[in-house]
């Protein structure tokens, strides 16, 4: 212990003696280090800790396989409340199961009409999660029957609207302009992780087992998200096996509505929530490892250099009987005593761009808003310090060990020289820190070519000077033809304000992420309920393709004449046309959207196509347009509508006088969801933005740090070689001599480590392809252009120390020597 702090206090006073050194080592480390902690600190909250919530392993999502899609393969989608019902009696492997639907809700009778972020959920829902209420109850299965309208609040939902009253358990508050009865206040903070924002109240499904046809008889209608606590003991694939044999008997008993959902995927919950946030976090991280590479090489090249002026010293300890072993510790002792230092210095750099890292990212990342600089990202950070220590040490440390003492001994100078050995080491280093570098440039490269592409992409639609907002309309007030009479009324009014080019309504508007799908059966044709294929379905007003820009491309668009009781009628798109009438004529073809229920399928009317307009991209711009198909609203009215409005102007000045039209017409509704659709758009590619944004970041670092590198090695070089330029130079050489020789020096350790480098991201840059739109993983304009940038720039860093050598003056060169 003692020769530890021996080695310790040695090495604090060696690098004191040389500050520069130091400093240039530190804030290299730290950069290298800051960029690993804060990117694994995001890591750490989104993928590795544990939910919170009690045995939160045995937590599991359920969802159903449609081996319809995906090529057969089957894609995983949610749920129909009959089949969760089966489910959740016929199994053997779950303590608890649960179902919910994300809903919004209006609240009044306390002010204003407020919107709430709600769910709907089957009694043992927090029950499954294992959080109860901290006053009150949670639901009984009893409460899931029509009639009873029973809710559980969010601890800040209570606070904020309700008072904190402490003896809110049994008092009624109004909830889409019905009582319901509180039965329990969750703990503060409770919340899914991937639901954002979190919902702030929790209801019963008896409102939808309401009516002559209630949705949750309805077989066909895929509407649910599923969660499950597993028995102690059991695994995620003996759950998987147990519910795949229930949806297997399901297929068979009701072949139409499940004909082809005869499998389950069981997964972590917590799997599940990260989703497709996994790859773009690994990317990152993947990054971030290789700036620190890079940050290792430029100390290990430093240290190198360092090693070589002190070998004389380290030539005299060894002959006064230090052992090469003891000598090798305290070497390595002072590069992971810089590396602490690097790393003490990274948290503070971490800590410090943590808050601006989490503004840049995207709000829909689960639990992203819980990163911290906690304890385990700081021995996370400590174990890369050190790691990093022992790394870059190991390359001075081993050439310690090949040191020739006596040569060193005889020395004349203060340091001894480098030996050709010790260069190839130094242009070794320089190879693989250019090589890295390439690589994580062009990979930033594509990702800006991708994002580049994307912002440039037609999404099928017009989205400037366009605003959207949606109110709902509660059923308990509104029947159906109410509801269509309320949106007839409202829509002229709205066209009516000045300013407005046209107004329209939809279900659901292009870039949020909704969807409803529905199987098609097409007229004369005699494939089975099971395996007949399905399209997204949307209900519209007159004007929507209008207002949105939509291009129609054959046929008409809907009219006030198609009303409930007119003829059925649809709108497709052209990937409609393309998936399902190839080569035939779609203006006049018959279609029928199949919707069943558990008494038996219901057989709606046949549709005829009377227009085909242009593709919308929905969900995301990467997407390719799905087939879709359209009908009037009178004609499908499931759900409450958005409104969609274009205006002369930026609409947000506008947003009052719309906001006073509707509610002129009910003071009782609250609307929500006001953004424009660029921002629809912009929030669609927050993902993308964020991935390439931050990768871009670093591979900027990783490219200062590699020409840094290049410089120090030629700069090193340079000097150490003053005594051959000199001679050189004494005979005949030339200026220009001298100045080629050293850049070509330089071209050449650039020229290795770009071809080394290519060829690595060749093989690594496929890795990225999930995230690419419009760009190949290997795209030879990217690779050109990094290429380009980089032998520019060793050009640059060549040509300094390449001067120095040229201006050699070689009596001076001579005398020294």
């Amino acid at each position: 212990m003692d020769t530890f702090f021996q080695d310790v206090r040695y090495g604090i006073r060696m690098l004191m003696k040389s500050p520069a050194f130091t400093v240039v080592a530190v804030i290299t480390l730290a950069l290298g280090i800051g960029a690993n902690t804060a990117i694994f600190s995001v890591l750490d909250a989104v993928m590795l800790r544990p939910l919170p919530f009690p045995h939160a392993d045995r937590l599991v999502s359920i969802q159903e396989m449609d081996l319809r899609k995906a090529h057969g393969a089957g894609l995983a989608s949610s749920v129909s409340y009959p089949n969760f019902f089966d489910w959740r009696a016929h199994n053997h492997t779950f303590e608890f199961m649960s179902s919910y639907s994300d809903r919004d809700f209006t609240l009044t009778g306390t002010g204003e009409a407020q919107h709430l972020e709600g769910e709907m959920v089957s009694a043992e829902f927090f029950r499954t999660i294992g959080v109860l209420p901290a006053i009150g109850r949670d639901f009984r299965a009893e409460e899931e029957k029509p009639g009873i309208h029973v809710v559980v609040l969010s601890h800040e939902l209570w606070q904020s609207r309700l008072g904190a009253d402490p003896a809110i358990v049994g008092k009624t508050i109004t909830v889409n302009s019905r009582p319901y009865t509180v039965v329990g206040v969750m703990p503060a903070g409770f919340a899914l992780p991937d639901r954002y924002p979190p919902a702030q109240l929790w209801v019963t499904y008896s409102t939808d087992a309401e009516g002559d046809e209630p949705i949750t008889g309805q077989r066909g209608a895929h509407l649910l998200s599923v969660i499950g606590r597993l028995k102690p003991g059991i695994s995620t694939k003996q759950g998987n096996a147990d519910l795949d044999q229930i949806a297997r008997a399901l297929a068979k008993q009701y072949p139409d509505e499940n004909g082809s959902r005869g499998a389950v995927k069981v997964e972590s919950l917590l799997q599940h929530m990260v989703g497709d946030t996994r790859p773009a976090l690994l990317a990152l991280l993947a990054a971030v490892i290789c700036v620190l590479l890079i940050a290792c090489v430029n100390t290990a090249n430093l240290l190198l250099a360092r090693a070589t002026s002190r070998s004389r010293e380290i030539a005299v300890r060894a002959a006064l009987g230090a052992g090469r072993i003891r000598i090798v510790r305290q070497l390595l002792t002072e590069s992971v005593l810089l590396a602490m230092a690097g790393g003490a210095l990274g948290v503070l750099l971490a800590s410090a761009t943590l808050d601006a890292l989490l503004r840049l990212s995207p709000q829909e990342v689960p639990r992203l808003a819980n990163t911290t600089i906690d304890t385990s990202v700081l021995l996370f950070a400590a174990g890369v310090a050190i790691l990093t220590g022992i790394v870059f040490g190991l390359v001075p440390a081993i050439h310690a060990l090949r040191t020739d003492l006596v040569t060193s001994l005889k020395q004349n100078t203060r340091g001894g020289g480098a030996s050709r050995g010790q260069h190839r080491v130094h242009r070794s280093l320089v190879i693989a820190e250019t090589a890295i570098g390439v690589v994580l440039l062009i990979g930033s490269g594509l990702l800006i070519r991708s994002f580049t592409a994307m912002l440039h992409a037609d999404p099928g639609f017009n989205p400037h000077n366009v605003l959207t907002m949606k109110f709902n309309l509660p059923s308990s007030r509104y029947s159906d033809a109410a509801q269509i009479r309320f949106y007839d009324n409202l829509l002229p009014k709205l066209r009516a304000v000045p300013g407005v080019v046209s107004a329209a309504a939809v279900i659901t508007p292009p870039m949020s992420g909704d969807r409803y799908g529905i199987s098609l059966e097409f007229e004369g044709s005699a494939v089975k309920a099971s395996e007949r294929p399905s399209a997204d379905f949307d209900a519209v007003s007159p004007d929507y393709f209008r207002t949105l820009g939509v291009p129609l491309v054959a046929g008409r668009d809907f009219n006030a004449h198609d009303e409930e009781h007119a003829p059925q009628v649809m709108i497709v798109n052209q990937a409609f046309v393309r998936r399902f009438l190839s080569g035939k004529e779609p203006i006049g073809t018959r279609v029928k959207p199949e919707f069943s229920s558990e008494a038996g399928p219901v057989r709606p009317p046949w549709r005829t196509i009377v227009g085909v307009v242009g593709d919308i991209k929905h969900a995301s711009i990467k997407e390719d347009a799905a087939p879709k198909f359209f009908v009037p609203y009178p004609q499908g009215l499931i759900s409450n509508l958005t409104m969609v409005v274009r205006t002369a102007s930026a609409p947000a000045g506008m947003v009052n006088e719309l906001r006073g039209v509707i509610t002129s017409m009910d003071p009782q509704l609250a609307i929500f969801n006001v953004r424009s659709l660029d921002e629809n758009v912009s929030r669609s590619l927050a993902t993308e933005k964020f991935e390439t944004f931050l990768l871009t970041v670093f591979a900027g670092l990783a490219f200062v740090l590699t020409a840094v590198g290049l410089y120090g090695v030629l700069a090193y070089a340079v000097a150490e070689q003053t005594h051959d330029f000199g001679v050189r130079m004494a005979l005949g050489a030339t200026t220009s001599t001298v100045l080629r020789l050293v850049l070509r020096s330089g071209v050449a350790i650039a020229a290795i480590g770009l071809l080394i480098g290519v060829v690595a991201a060749i093989g690594t840059d496929r890795l990225l392809a999930h995230a690419l739109y419009g760009v190949g993983p290997v795209d030879p304009l990217t690779f050109a252009a990094v290429m380009a940038a980089l032998m520019l720039v060793c050009l640059l860093a060549s040509y300094i120390p390449a001067r120095r050598a040229a201006k050699v003056d070689p009596m001076v060169a001579l005398r020294y020597e």
